[in-house]
């Protein structure tokens, strides 16, 4: 039997060299299925920096990773200009290309990035994730005749689970200009694709 804690069990738990921040709409929380997020943070409410988020972190062939990148100022919605989304399109195929990654689905979005890929050779997702942005953000600063960050040096990835439905999150992915509210057919928007489609 899975036995429950509450937040405030759960808090007590938690190191206390950090203030944690806890969901306060959570009343409990399973043992076996942490659904609370803790956010470790320093004095005076900073987060921890980025890369010791990532510390611990490691990269395994042939695992399947969803990915969700953002530009640098999301209000200015890069991507709706067809040469610098292309230029991340172009860049993922150079990496699906020289066997790095496999694509199996992505979508670029005006302002960000949704890729499920599948590392192929001995390349770490960090660094698969660097030389996209560091590509792309080359032809796009060309293009525009601009310096500086195109891409927030942060992202997002989930190491997807053997139970996980592939398809479903390729479907996930590509609705996205759907539910954003971009097109009405999904074949009406340019920047996607899927494995299966």
């Amino acid at each position: 039997m899975v036995g429950m804690i509450d937040v405030d069990a759960l808090s007590a738990l938690c190191e206390t060299n950090w203030p944690v921040r806890i969901n306060p709409h959570l009343q409990s929380v399973s043992e076996t299925n942490w659904l609370v997020r803790i956010t470790p943070q320093l004095q005076g409410g900073c987060c921890l920096p980025y890369d010791d988020l990532r510390k611990g972190r490691y990269s395994e062939i042939n695992r399947i990773y969803f990915v969700t990148t953002v530009i640098h100022n999301r209000e200015q919605a890069l991507f709706k200009d067809w040469f610098c989304a292309r230029a991340v399109v172009k860049e993922m195929r150079y990496l699906h290309d020289s066997e790095k990654v496999n694509s199996i689905a992505w979508v670029v979005m005006p302002d960000h990035l949704h890729w499920l890929l599948q590392l192929k050779i001995e390349e770490s997702l960090p660094n698969v994730m660097r030389s996209l942005k560091a590509r792309s953000a080359l032809l796009i600063n060309q293009h525009r005749n601009q310096t500086g960050a195109v891409w927030q040096k942060n992202y997002y990835d989930h190491a997807v689970r053997q139970e996980e439905d592939i398809k479903g999150i390729s479907r996930y992915i590509v609705a996205n200009p759907l539910r954003a509210g971009l097109v009405n057919h999904i074949g009406d928007y340019p920047f996607w694709d899927a494995m299966w489609l």
